[in-house]
């Protein structure tokens, strides 16, 4: 196993063969650094498009409460985006009743 490290922090590690020696094996130690930034910026990457979609799905929840009246409407839509934005699967039959 040769560790990935970054900016002194362990990000992941490379399982090499055992035929991995000498040359070749310096070579894929100093280029290690190469994927270990390649490999931060797409974590990186990943994180601010899950940021992105959620904060989509929460403006598709503030657009619902300001554009429906009905109570039994609004819940079932927000409902539906929550489930979206969790990437679920769900059925709903009927009237959702809203209990004071």
């Amino acid at each position: 196993m040769i560790p990935i490290v970054l900016n002194g922090s362990l990000i992941g590690a490379f399982g090499v063969p055992d035929e991995f020696k000498g040359e070749k094996l310096r070579e894929f130690c100093n280029e290690t650094e190469s994927y270990g930034i390649i490999l931060k910026l797409t974590m990186e990457f990943l994180v601010l498009e899950e940021t992105r979609n959620r904060l989509e799905y929460i403006e598709e929840i503030t657009d619902l409460f300001e554009n429906i009246l009905d109570e039994n409407t609004l819940m079932k839509r927000i409902m539906e985006t929550i489930k979206n934005m969790l990437h679920a699967q769900g059925y709903c039959c009927g009237k959702l009743k809203v209990i004071n």
